[in-house]
């Protein structure tokens, strides 16, 4: 997978890909989050 980040950061690497691991599990946990809410809506919670 290339990376999109500027050559200028390339020394903030390990930062960076801390970030987008954050990013995708906050991703994440909000998609089950709202499964969670809707599943529950649906059979009257």
């Amino acid at each position: 997978m290339p990376s999109l980040l500027p050559s200028s950061s390339r020394r903030h690497r390990g930062s960076a890909l801390l970030a987008s691991c954050v990013q995708r599990m906050a991703c994440m946990l909000a998609a089950v989050a709202l499964l969670w809410l809707l599943t529950g809506w649906a059979m009257g919670w």
